[in-house]
């Protein structure tokens, strides 16, 4: 009797790993930020498409800064929301932040009026 419920619990795991819908990931969205070497500032998700709308939550962004004349702030809708990178720092850094229903800005300190923007729902 034993042999035959442990033969039958294990069919019934076996089936619900087999029938369920994919799990729920709860990976921490990344966005890549990329300061080119002759100025120019992108923010990307993983899939290479250009950030116009995000949902709030937290995320990954890890930024790699190719130059030593830019660098990239991100400025957020909170007053004291700032991050950024060094005019001569050059590398990759990772940041995690809580993104919240407001709109960002990106760019470089060198051409504040090329600012980008993004908004978060």
């Amino acid at each position: 009797m034993r042999e035959k419920l442990v033969a039958f619990v294990g069919a019934v795991v076996l089936c619900s790993l087999l029938f369920a819908g994919p799990a729920q990931s709860s990976a921490v969205p990344t966005l890549i930020g990329t300061v080119g070497a002759q100025g120019s500032v992108s923010l990307e998700r993983m899939d290479g498409k250009s950030v116009h709308r995000l949902r709030r939550g937290v995320y990954r962004i890890v930024v790699h800064d190719r130059s030593r004349r830019d660098n990239f702030d991100l400025i957020g809708p909170q007053s004291g929301v700032r991050h950024s990178t060094t005019m001569t720092f050059v590398g990759t850094v990772t940041w995690r932040l809580r993104l919240v229903i407001g709109v960002y800005r990106y760019g470089s300190d060198r051409l504040p009026i090329a600012y980008a923007s993004f908004r978060v729902v």
